[in-house]
């Protein structure tokens, strides 16, 4: 068959499944790989999926001979999820006819972006056909909207974002800028999808966030922007390619920060084998303007897959690439995303042959029902190769989240924390690097003691912000300290007031002395006022035009003055009054 550019390969196998009945049921498979995405094209994914079915069938003797399995591909060059979605479009026809013309139980999958399994999720719910993705993800397949999507990806965003907030939450960040790189060309489902279920998350949560959308291959706008979160947050997120970090972490080097004031974090996608232990160039690695830039950074990721155990499966995948599909790959290039379309496939089958013959079937004989998803594989975990492999009830693969640190003494990441998805709690796994803070003062502080602005610290020029503080209220206080004083003195000096024993005598003398002492305190007064009237008025409004352009409130201005010149005044005032 062929449509729009698309070509229909068909497999047969005929015979009888053995856990199911006798009535010759029958299961489709029918795999969907459009456009040309390095990571998971034709050439790659077809044999991954070919290996899995093979393995499947080994394992479980008999259980796939009578299986139907069909494959519509496009082949091109994509760069983008767009450029997916394109194909998909030219393909639809193909893919609708194909499905309507199966009969029996259907199971499509396929290794395609976000945006292209929204669509086949639609068509999955529409058709009752479980739908199996191993790059695609996202909050939106939490909805109700796609209740047949299982989710394998190796990219769990979800564990991503319960990750962040649990590292923040251990250090009392609650102030975070987050840089997205949403507007490269090239951009990647993953920096958009990461960024944005951050961003909601931490904002339902009540933290405050300062979120900016940049350009990551516009080096030129790197200096504006280090500026900008400098003065909004000490904690900053960077979603972009693995590509961009290192430019980036420069530019914040030349601002100074990362002298440990400031931390950085970035999510990237595990794909390949150990891609994130160092992600800078090759010939950086004696670099130390790198190092020191990039020891401020934290880099964190959904766990990979256990590449030792993998290897054998990932060299068959290579030479069946090679001998029947015409791509010449290394070993090296197959990926976690390859892993995870193997991993789907052996999910399934041994959740169907662990299927109990009583399980209640749909009109067409098929075993997918909603019973059957809750009861064989939503909130259950397998144990593969590749790692334990935990379906929510959402019906999507979790994945721990490793936070790696640069490590001085093996020049790579290294993990120093682990989130546990199944405790939802962060676990060190280095004490010795998850203390090792840039600068050596421990964890950055969620605010600097003086606010954001430096400008906010009191500085010797400053002082005047301490009369302007309390002058309004504090100086009747002052003053009638001063009175009182005076009052005790006096009495003290003329021998009005005793001590006798433990309590003090007044002499019956005193009682004109209230006469005399208010007329002291009413000069005092006075005078003081008189000194702060006598102000040159050129001189305050020099000083208030000033201040106004420095962002003060001009109204602030009189109670500044009036208490500033009130403390001259009662430093010059001369005590010569006569008492009696």
């Amino acid at each position: 068959m062929n449509c729009c550019g698309c070509f229909l390969m068909h497999h047969l196998w005929i015979g009888s499944l053995v856990i199911w009945s006798a009535t010759g049921l029958r299961l489709n498979i029918v795999s969907v790989i459009l456009g040309g995405n390095p990571a998971y094209e034709y050439g790659i994914s077809a044999p991954t999926y070919d290996v899995a079915f093979e393995d499947a069938n080994v394992t479980y003797p008999g259980m796939l001979r009578d299986v139907t399995r069909k494959t519509i591909f496009q082949l091109g060059r994509s760069r983008t999820c767009d450029d997916e979605v394109q194909s998909l479009h030219d393909a639809l026809l193909s893919i609708y006819g194909t499905l309507r013309g199966l009969s029996g139980p259907t199971l499509v999958q396929t290794p395609g972006c976000t945006e292209m399994a929204i669509v086949l999720g639609d068509f999955a719910r529409e058709m009752n056909f479980p739908l199996l993705i191993s790059s695609a993800g996202g909050d939106i397949f939490m909805d109700p909207r796609f209740p047949t999507v299982i989710g394998f990806g190796p990219a769990d965003h979800a564990s991503l974002r319960d990750a962040a907030v649990a590292m923040l939450q251990a250090y009392n960040w609650t102030t975070i800028s987050l840089l997205c790189g949403t507007l490269y060309q090239f951009r990647k489902p993953f920096d958009i999808t990461a960024c944005s279920s951050l961003k909601v998350k931490l904002r339902k949560n009540r933290y405050d966030v300062i979120a900016t959308d940049f350009d990551p291959s516009k080096v030129e706008t790197y200096a504006g922007l280090m500026r900008s979160v400098q003065l909004t947050s000490r904690v900053i997120f960077l979603f972009c390619d693995l590509q961009f970090l290192k430019p980036l972490m420069l530019a914040a080097l030349a601002r100074n920060m990362t002298n440990g004031d400031y931390v950085f974090l970035s999510p990237q996608s595990s794909v390949f084998p150990f891609q994130l232990r160092r992600p800078w160039g090759k010939n950086d690695s004696n670099d130390e303007t790198t190092v020191k830039a990039l020891k401020s950074l934290l880099i964190y990721a959904n766990k990979a897959p256990d590449w030792a155990r993998v290897g054998d499966t990932t060299k068959r995948i290579a030479h069946l690439a090679s001998s029947q599909y015409a791509t010449n790959v290394s070993v090296n290039f197959i990926n976690a995303l390859n892993i995870a379309v193997y991993d789907g496939f052996t999910t399934l089958a041994r959740a169907l042959n662990a299927t109990p013959s009583s399980v209640s079937k749909t009109d067409d004989n098929s075993y997918f029902t909603t019973d059957w998803y809750n009861e064989m594989l939503y909130n259950k975990s397998f144990t593969l190769n590749s790692g334990d492999l935990y379906i929510d009830p959402n019906g999507f693969r979790r994945v721990n989240v490793d936070f790696m640190r640069f490590s001085n003494s093996s020049f790579n990441y290294e993990i120093a924390w682990t989130f546990d998805i199944s405790r939802k709690k962060l676990f060190r796994q280095s004490s010795e690097l998850a203390d090792d803070w840039q600068g050596g003062r421990g964890p950055p502080m969620n605010r600097p003691l003086c606010g954001f602005n430096p400008d906010g610290c009191l500085k010797f020029h400053d002082l005047y912000l301490i009369p302007e503080a309390i002058g309004g209220t504090a100086l009747p206080l002052i003053l009638g300290a001063v009175f009182v004083g005076f009052c005790f003195l006096h009495l003290r000096r003329h021998g009005l007031l005793q001590l006798a024993g433990d309590s003090w005598q007044l002499d019956s003398a005193c009682l004109a002395t209230p006469i005399k002492t208010s007329v002291f305190s009413l000069h005092f007064a006075f005078s003081i006022i008189d000194d702060v009237n006598n102000i040159n008025d050129a001189q305050r409004h020099s000083a208030g035009t000033q201040r106004t352009l420095l962002g003060e409130d001009p109204r602030l201005l009189i109670g500044s003055s009036f208490a500033d010149h009130s403390w001259t005044a009662i430093r010059n005032y001369k005590f010569d009054t006569e008492w009696s």
